[in-house]
């Protein structure tokens, strides 16, 4: 039987392509070094990219209960910041990711509904700026990673989640590039220009443009 992933385990990006390859054959061969973290659920907390290597391995997978100490975000947060080499705009995602998880939470303690979308702001004020402080990156920058994440199209948001977007630092500012043009509207229509911009092909090749300009692959399992 699959095993589910918890919200928390979201956070983060899964790992795709020659890096999880890679992590799969390790396992085949020496096995899972380190147990997948659930909930008394079940529900996998930390080591999904582990867990999913281990399907493909054909290797049985190892699970330790969670024993419910501390806050999950901040859990998952200390397991995989400094673990995992992120660069500023994956760190802005899992920012972006993190306020909406805290904004959701504040609005359960006062007794909201948080089935509306008019109920969820985007991680705005407190819990923007608290997902900044613990992701180390800029409030402003998690509001450009929001509005990607809400407007951004699958291919943009994958490619900035697995490091190929490109993490230079536009010229014109201090934001990334990816993550400040990937939430301006164009002004033609509704999609996010560079969301049609970045999937169309680049007429010296083949190959999205975005994807050939983006960071190195992260190698981090």
């Amino acid at each position: 039987m699959e095993k589910e992933f918890h919200a928390v385990a979201g956070l983060f990006p899964l790992m795709h392509g020659a890096a999880f390859e890679e992590l799969a054959a390790d396992i085949k061969k020496n096995g899972l070094r380190e147990p997948i973290l659930c909930d008394a659920g079940g529900r996998i907390l930390d080591g999904r990219n582990r867990y999913r290597a281990c399907v493909k391995a054909g290797v049985k997978p190892r699970f330790v209960t969670w024993k419910g100490e501390g806050a999950l975000p901040e859990l998952a947060l200390s397991l995989n910041l400094r673990r995992r080499h992120l660069d500023e705009s994956q760190r802005a995602l899992v920012a972006a990711r993190l306020a909406a998880m805290l904004a959701t939470e504040a609005l359960k303690r006062k007794g909201k509904r948080t089935d509306l979308g008019a109920n969820l702001p985007p991680g705005s004020g407190k819990s923007r700026e608290k997902a900044a402080a613990e992701v180390s990156v800029s409030p402003r920058l998690v509001t450009y990673a929001l509005k990607v994440l809400k407007n951004g199209c699958p291919e943009l948001i994958a490619a900035v989640e697995s490091g190929e977007s490109g993490a230079a630092q536009n010229r014109r500012g201090s934001e990334p590039a990816p993550l400040r043009t990937g939430a301006a509207q164009n002004r033609r229509g509704s999609e996010p220009a560079p969301l049609r911009t970045g999937a169309a092909q680049n007429r010296r090749g083949s190959e999205p443009a975005p994807l050939r300009t983006g960071a190195a692959q992260n190698r981090r399992r």
